[in-house]
């Protein structure tokens, strides 16, 4: 794999579920939620039923399901406004000690960027938490104009090749969602890495052919480049 990818001048990359484990924002999130409806309604088990209805596999109604379940109704308790309250709240969530130490080694080497994708505000939040704002040169957001041209659309990944003057196979994405993360860089020529972690949103999804795949972050960034100490 290293020698495949000789030639790298820069690194760009994905963020939940690929320098850390986008489960912790969601619980986060939840607890946020959960402090909202027990200021409003007194009600003490939200965020922990949100949290437990994700974990059997619940997506996209988690808070119509727990409403209903704990049976609360209430003009501030619409599912607009816990949405918000969502996106819109202080995470509590790290990168592994590690990935910051990876990542602080490989900028000495390399132009290092991220695209994420998503709502800006609610990732612009992530970043600033995990503290990688003072980590990468680039940080795009690719919601930012909303979701039309939200991965997978290219617009993204064409923004970096204009910000770092970097093209095709100069440029590496590594990210973890194959329906969004891979098509617009290949397209482009650049190289990709999958990162696979255990307990991430998109886990059981195949590894495209044509991208490698890691179990972690470093375990990628070690096995292609080696020790960059």
């Amino acid at each position: 794999m290293k020698s495949d990818l000789t030639g790298i001048k820069g690194w760009v990359f994905d963020v939940d579920d690929t320098v850390y484990l986008e489960r912790d924002y969601v619980r986060s999130g939840f607890h946020a939620v959960g402090d909202y409806i027990e200021t409003v309604t007194g009600n003490a088990y939200f965020g922990e039923t949100c949290w437990q209805l994700f974990q059997s596999g619940v997506r996209g109604d988690v808070f119509n399901k727990a409403l209903s379940g704990l049976q609360i109704r209430s003009h501030a308790t619409s599912v607009s406004k816990l949405v918000d309250v969502y996106r819109f709240h202080k995470p509590v969530i790290f990168c592994q000690e590690s990935t910051i130490e990876a990542l602080m080694k490989l900028r000495v080497h390399y132009e290092i960027s991220i695209i994420t994708g998503g709502p800006e505000e609610s990732q612009r939040r992530k970043v600033l938490a995990l503290g990688l704002d003072s980590l990468f040169t680039n940080v795009i957001y690719s919601g930012r104009y909303g979701p039309a041209l939200d991965k997978p659309h290219p617009w993204a990944w064409k923004e970096i090749e204009n910000r770092t003057g970097l093209h095709g196979c100069d440029l590496i994405y590594v990210g973890d969602n194959p329906s969004k993360d891979f098509n617009a860089p290949l397209e482009l020529g650049w190289r990709t890495l999958r990162v696979r972690q255990k307990n991430s949103l998109h886990e059981a999804l195949p590894t495209p052919s044509d991208v490698p795949e890691c179990r972690t972050l470093i375990e990628g960034i070690t096995s292609m480049m080696g020790d960059l100490s």
